[in-house]
């Protein structure tokens, strides 16, 4: 944890803080700070800043806020996902906050066994937690929104109208157009596979769609790994100011 965040109903009206909970415990036991000590902190899809401790008791930490930074804009990723493995999807959710995601669309697919959406693993409390922790880990402060389609697949065109005037890219291990060819469009959508990869029937909705393959590299990359791999490439990319949407193969 790099940054602690907290709720905007947490500050009072002049900037106070009471601090409870694992972030307490980080607090005293981990950074194990003194009152006049200071640490970053943010506002939950909001402003972040330093706070200095004024107080400390074993339950709670009370300190003196400044939220005097902007959000950080500096590239917005979008990603979509067909349902991976519940355990890769566990695995996923703090990297993509970490990464600066700004929406995490995850899907059906031919591929994707039905009982995976059933999981804890997709419950709110469950990834929003997840979400946090990697929020805090990166010190930033904007919360990706999750959209679960359990109904929404390749072939929901309604779905792809939003993609509109984005450039959207397909990666396979196959084409031989490399993701840097892509670089000078600032709005980019990129199709993230299931298990064993899209349907050549899903390929061709792809392209029905107006999607074009890249290459990551011929070898066939797990969900976890070609994500995060991806969106690493791309949001390092100068030309990418707006935004990245994703959507890679894993087999």
């Amino acid at each position: 944890m790099n940054m602690v965040l907290v709720q905007i109903s947490e500050v009072d009206c002049w900037g106070a803080v009471v601090i409870t909970g694992r972030r307490c415990d980080h607090i005293n036991k981990i950074l194990r700070l003194k009152v006049g000590d200071s640490f970053k902190i943010g506002v939950l899809d909001g402003r972040s800043g330093i706070a200095e401790i004024t107080e400390i008791s074993g339950a709670s930490v009370k300190a003196c806020c400044s939220f005097n930074a902007e959000p950080s804009d500096l590239v917005r990723i979008d990603v979509i996902l067909a349902m991976p493995r519940p355990k890769v999807m566990k695995r996923l959710w703090a990297p993509l906050a970490m990464l600066g995601i700004g929406r995490i669309f995850i899907i059906n697919a031919d591929k994707v066994e039905k009982y995976y959406f059933d999981t804890h693993v997709l419950d709110v409390d469950f990834y929003e937690s997840r979400l946090v922790d990697g929020l805090e880990q990166s010190c930033r402060t904007v919360m990706p929104k999750v959209s679960i389609g359990r109904t929404v697949t390749p072939d929901s065109a309604a779905f792809f109208t939003q993609f509109a005037e984005y450039r959207k890219v397909l990666a396979m291990p196959a084409s031989v157009k490399q993701l840097d060819a892509v670089r000078s469009y600032e709005k980019l959508v990129i199709a993230i596979g299931p298990e064993g990869g899209w349907t050549d029937r899903e390929l061709n909705q792809f392209a029905g769609h107006g999607f074009e393959t890249i290459s990551l590299g011929p070898t066939p990359l797990k969900v976890d790994v070609a994500a995060i791999s991806l969106i690493s490439v791309a949001a390092a990319m100068p030309d990418s100011s707006v935004g990245i949407e994703s959507c890679i193969r894993d087999s």
